[in-house]
């Protein structure tokens, strides 16, 4: 049995991008969107902006109303995927129940869509078009489905 350390894997995972982070030109940006006030999803967002500091990079959350338009939610989606100084965009889910997932996700550039959920994305994950491991990585396979996690986060047991 494999087992991961989540809080060692988050350390390590986090001192990495801090470490990369760290000769970047200029700040990452990730924008949050989400529509509505789920309080779960409130607390996700919370953690997502706090993990951003921590790695020295910035999350900004675009808030709607529970009765936003998917066009206006995806107007400002197409207003984000143009702005230069966005590095990803993520639809916080849940979203409520009278938009589209699909279309809301689908209008997120794939390359800016760090969820990786839009068509084009999980085409490039069906197709194995993603970029390649790094040597120091393990890869833990299920089904076909790949997670890449560093070594040092790995503990094994024999149960």
């Amino acid at each position: 049995m494999i087992i991961l350390a989540g809080k060692k894997l988050n350390k390590v995972i986090a001192g990495g991008l801090r470490e990369t982070i760290s000769v970047f030109p200029s700040v990452p940006k990730l924008a949050i969107i989400q529509v509505g006030d789920n309080p779960a999803s409130n607390i996700y967002i919370a953690r997502k902006q706090k993990f951003a500091e921590e790695i020295g990079a910035q999350a900004t959350v675009r808030k709607f109303p529970e009765t936003a338009t998917e066009d206006e939610i995806i107007s400002e989606i197409y207003s984000l995927n143009a702005d230069v100084s966005v590095n990803g965009i993520i639809v916080q889910l849940p979203i409520p129940q009278h938009l589209t997932i699909s279309k809301i996700i689908d209008s997120i550039s794939p390359d800016k869509d760090v969820d990786g959920l839009s068509a084009k994305n999980i085409y490039k994950v069906d197709r194995k078009e993603l970029t390649k491991l790094h040597s120091d990585q393990i890869k833990i396979s299920k089904d076909e489905t790949t997670l890449s996690v560093p070594m040092t986060a790995i503990k094994t047991s024999k149960s």
